[in-house]
This record gives structure tokens, C-alpha cells and sequence, in this order.
């Protein structure tokens, strides 16, 4: 069975790939092919949709193959989303750019992403602040999508591996390390933890850039249950000082197309 980690950047999807990692070591057997570029995937496909055991790998884009294996029991997907406006003060952060310099492209790539992959078959969807704040919920929830029994203990155990401050631990030692910049097995990076907080882009954001996101995410926060702050006419008058035409509808489900000239490139990394 292929599991497709494919949560939103910086939204734990990296957390969700090391428990599920975890839950196929304990409980199973696992293969960790760890992040995959969207050309690898026929090929993964090919060598291991009747294998037994799991297949375990990662990617934020949407793999059309994965449609198919999804739809026919042959793959699971999982995935995390988070408050936007915080996903684009953490993608500031690790790659140390301004909101101009990040673009606005990507606030597009994000909500496509999100559309299409929570509008599959087979995919676990997980609220980032949930699994933060109660990480062995998130265990047994992954195990069950996996088809696993998994026992409260064994998921205490395992969110206790992963938590906050032991990922600063292994952040850390990779840091000492100086010999690679991530981690093949955990798949973090020497910048990838930061506070893990909610809300940062509160103290992050000027309010004309959380207008210009709320503007292009307006319903996708009344949908998830994010309120906005900016009143409607400041949020329009953000998207005219970014040149941004509409916002974006999730009502076309599968046709949603940019209202910008960035260019950003969708494969880019957590």
C-alpha cells in the first residue's frame, strides 16, 4: 500500500510522514522513500503498488497517477492544512524573504493544492492545530486510516518521539552536524522548526498583506472556520494595490486558475 504524505507546506506534514513511518515500523512493515519529485512517481508506482506492507512518501503536489490508485483502494493519502496567513509567515521564515519577495503566486499553488487533494478519495485531512495540541490524537487517527490497532499507550509513546522539543533535539544535532542540511530518515531540515505557534502572522503581517491573503482565501476560511479580520472593501483595495483581479472560488473544484503573472515553482520544498 502507498501512503502519500501530502499536507499543506509547513502545515506538519512532515510530522504526519514520521508517524506514519513509525506506525508501519511497530505495526508492520514500511518502506520510507521520504520526498519524491512529481517524474519519480510512475516509476514508485510501477515497483510498488502490489507490494506488501507500506510504501511511505512525500509530496505537496498533486500526482494525477495518485488519482486512480486513490480512488481504487490502492493508495492512502494524508494530509494537514493550517491557517493560511500563518503557512505564509513560516515560508517567510525558512526561506528568509520578504511577503513581496515570496510572491503571490503562491497563495494560488496553496489553495489548489488544498482543493484537490481534500476533494479525493481515501485521503485523511488534519487540522494543523489539532495535531500540534494533541498529537496522540493524530497517532491513533493515522493508524486507523492505515488500518492499524494501535493502542493509546503505543500512541503516547509515539507522539512523546516526536514532540516539539524532541524535534529541536534532532534540529539541533543536524545543525552540529554540518555535513548535510536534512535529515533522510525524519526529513526535517536545519530550518524547519521554528516556534510551531499559531498566529504568528498577527505580530508578522502588515495588515495590507493579511488583507491581500484573506482576499484570495476568503472562503476557503469561512469553510475551515479561520475568521478574518480584515474588513471587505480593505481587502479589496490590498488585491488592487497587488494587481490581483478576483479572489479565488473553491467552487470550481478542479479549474482554478491564478489572477497573478508570478511565477513560483509548486515543487519547492518545505
Amino acid at each position: 500500500m502507498i501512503v502519500i504524505c501530502c499536507g499543506m507546506m509547513r502545515s506538519a506534514s512532515t510530522l504526519q510522514y514520521q508517524i506514519v513511518v513509525e506506525l508501519g515500523q511497530r505495526l508492520a512493515s514500511v518502506e520510507p522513500l521520504g520526498y519524491i519529485l512529481p517524474e519519480q512517481f510512475s516509476e514508485i508506482v510501477t515497483k510498488n503498488r502490489s507490494r506488501s506492507g507500506f510504501v511511505v512518501l512525500k509530496s505537496h503536489a498533486f500526482l494525477e497517477e495518485s488519482r486512480e490508485l486513490l480512488r481504487h483502494n490502492d493508495a492512502l493519502g494524508i494530509y494537514a492544512y493550517r491557517d493560511i496567513r500563518d503557512v505564509i509567515v513560516s515560508l517567510m521564515r525558512m526561506q528568509g524573504v520578504s511577503f513581496n519577495k515570496l510572491g503571490t503566486g503562491i497563495l494560488y499553488v496553496l489553495l489548489e493544492q488544498y482543493v484537490v487533494w481534500t476533494s479525493q478519495h481515501n485521503v485523511l485531512v488534519s487540522q494543523y492545530e489539532g495535531i500540534v495540541n494533541d498529537t496522540t490524537a493524530e497517532v491513533l487517527r493515522i493508524a486507523n486510516h492505515m488500518q492499524l490497532s494501535c493502542t493509546h499507550d503505543l500512541a503516547e509513546e509515539i507522539a512523546q518521539k516526536f514532540s516539539l522539543e524532541h524535534q529541536r533535539r534532532r534540529q539541533f544535532r543536524l545543525k552540529e552536524d554540518q555535513e548535510f542540511d536534512n535529515d533522510r530518515d525524519s526529513l526535517l531540515h536545519t530550518n524547519h522548526i521554528h516556534s510551531g505557534m499559531s498566529a504568528q502572522w498577527m505580530n508578522e503581517l502588515s495588515s495590507d498583506e493579511v488583507g491581500l491573503v484573506e482576499h484570495v482565501f476568503s472562503e476557503w476560511l469561512d469553510q475551515v472556520g479561520y475568521q478574518k479580520t480584515i474588513p471587505t472593501f480593505r481587502r479589496y483595495l490590498s488585491a488592487i494595490r497587488h494587481r490581483l483581479r478576483k479572489p479565488a472560488s473553491l467552487l470550481t473544484r478542479f479549474g482554478i486558475s491564478r489572477a497573478t503573472g508570478d511565477d513560483i515553482d509548486p515543487q519547492r520544498k518545505e
